[in-house]
């Protein structure tokens, strides 16, 4: 028997109707989720990158700016 063609595989069922509402919930909630994880890694990146240089800081401050910057924007609207 080939497991890709078994006999006692079920079709997928149909989807489940989503609400307009419900999907804009959806969508809001993963766009706070991330936005909560990239300023976690701001953090994370401002705490622990060894002060090396002039040029590494200024590159660290700009990574860590960036990841700011597109947490604010995944909550605009």
């Amino acid at each position: 028997m080939n497991l890709w063609t078994s006999k006692n595989t079920k079709p997928n069922p149909k989807p489940i109707p989503i609400s307009e509402g419900l999907l804009e919930e959806m969508v809001e909630a993963k766009r706070l989720g991330l936005q909560s994880d990239l300023r976690v890694l701001a953090q994370r990146l401002r705490a622990e990158a060894p002060s090396q240089s002039a040029g590494f800081d200024a590159g660290i401050n700009w990574a860590v700016l960036w990841l700011e910057n597109t947490a604010t924007g995944l909550t605009r609207k």
